[in-house]
C-alpha cells in the first residue's frame, strides 16, 4: 500500500508539472496569436498605403506628362510671340522709313521749286540793281550839270523814287551777297570777316528755320488726317487750338504745336 501511494504521488507531481507547462505554453500561444493579429493589421495598413501610393505615383506621372506638354506648348507660344514682335517691329520700321522717304521726296521737290523761284527773283533783283545804279549815275550827272550851269531844280524834284518790291523781300544777308557779286565798276564797301561769318550763320539759320517749319507742317497735316479718319474732333494731337475749320477749310496754327508730342 505504501508503494502505491508513492506511485500516485509521483504521478500527481508529474500531472501538476505538466499542467504548469501547459499553462505557460497556452499563455505563450495566446501572446503569439495576439502578435500575429497585430502584424496582420499592420500588414493590411501597409498594403492599403502601398495601394494609395501606387495611385498617387500614377497620378503624379500623368501630371508630369501634362506639365511637359504644357511646357512644350509654352515654348512654342513664346517662339511665336518673339516672331510676331520681330515682324511688328520690322513693319513699324518699314512704315517709318516709307513715311520719312515720302516726306524727304516732297521736301526735295518743294526745295527745287523754291530754288528755281529764288533764281528768278535773284535775276530780277540783279536787273533792278543795275537799273538803280544807272539811275544813280544819271542823277549825279544831272545834278552836276545843274550845278555847273546854275539852273534851278525842277519843282518837286527829290531824286529817284525807291524801288518797291511786289514779292516777298529777301533777307538783308542775301542782298549783301548779291552786292558782293556786282561788277567791279560799282563801288562797294569791303566786309569784315566777322560780318561775312554773321551773314553765313544767318543764312544757315534761315534755311534751318524753313526746313523745320516745313517738317512741322507736314507732321501737323498727318496728325490732322489721322484725327479726321478716327473722327475725334477738329483739334490736333497734344495741342489746344492747333487746328480749326474756317469756311469749310482746315487752318493750322504751327506755332501752337511746338510743345505737342510726336
Amino acid at each position: 500500500m505504501p508503494c502505491r501511494l508513492r506511485v500516485g504521488c509521483a504521478a500527481m507531481k508529474r500531472n501538476k508539472s505538466q499542467k504548469t507547462v501547459n499553462t505557460e505554453l497556452r499563455a505563450r500561444l495566446e501572446d503569439t496569436y495576439d502578435q500575429i493579429q497585430i502584424m496582420q493589421t499592420k500588414n493590411a495598413e501597409l498594403q492599403a498605403r502601398q495601394g494609395r501610393l501606387t495611385v498617387m505615383v500614377k497620378r503624379n506621372q500623368e501630371k508630369q506628362k501634362e506639365l511637359e506638354e504644357l511646357s512644350i506648348l509654352h515654348d512654342e507660344l513664346m517662339d511665336q510671340s518673339v516672331e510676331k514682335e520681330v515682324e511688328r517691329r520690322e513693319l513699324q520700321a518699314q512704315a517709318y522709313s516709307d513715311a520719312s522717304e515720302a516726306t524727304i521726296q516732297r521736301f526735295k521737290h518743294d526745295q527745287e521749286k523754291l530754288d528755281a523761284e529764288e533764281k528768278m527773283l535773284r535775276k530780277e533783283l540783279e536787273n533792278l540793281w543795275r537799273v538803280a545804279e544807272m539811275n544813280y549815275e544819271i542823277e549825279k550827272t544831272l545834278e552836276y550839270q545843274i550845278k555847273q550851269e546854275e539852273l534851278p531844280l525842277p519843282e518837286g524834284y527829290k531824286g529817284l523814287k525807291a524801288y518797291e518790291a511786289m514779292h516777298v523781300e529777301l533777307p538783308e544777308n542775301d542782298l549783301r551777297e548779291l552786292y558782293d557779286r556786282l561788277p567791279l565798276y560799282v563801288k562797294k564797301p569791303k566786309l569784315s570777316s566777322e560780318e561775312v561769318a554773321k551773314m553765313k550763320a544767318d543764312k544757315k539759320a534761315a534755311a534751318d528755320k524753313v526746313a523745320f517749319s516745313y517738317l512741322k507742317e507736314e507732321e501737323t497735316k498727318r496728325e490732322l488726317e489721322k484725327q479726321k479718319s478716327k473722327g475725334k474732333g477738329d483739334l490736333g494731337v497734344g495741342a489746344t487750338g492747333a487746328a480749326k475749320k474756317v469756311n469749310g477749310k482746315w487752318v493750322v496754327n504751327v506755332t501752337s504745336l511746338q510743345g505737342a508730342p510726336r
